[in-house]
């Protein structure tokens, strides 16, 4: 069962470990070229979209994404390519 709004307490800890999560991982809005660059990748290198928009977020200047996102066994590649486990 989810706790009421009444606890505050419990709010006030997730507020607060969601804030500290930001700040230890910024975080990137997709631009409007990330995307239309996912698009392409997705099409071309036939990975899925959100695969690629991932890539095309690490070509912007990241060294780390923590994700679920990919295909098991995927790894990053930049550019715009993903790396199967046995490759």
């Amino acid at each position: 069962m989810r706790p009421s709004p009444a606890s505050g307490s419990f709010w006030a800890r997730w507020r607060r470990r969601a804030n500290d999560w930001l700040t230890v991982f910024p975080n990137a809005a997709a631009s409007a070229s990330a995307v239309r660059a996912a698009l392409a990748a997705a099409i071309a290198d036939d990975v899925s979209y959100w695969d690629a928009l991932l890539i095309t977020t690490a070509e912007a200047g990241y060294t780390l994404i923590l994700t679920k996102e990919l295909q098991d066994g995927s790894r990053l590649r930049a550019p715009l390519k993903t790396q199967s486990r046995g490759s």
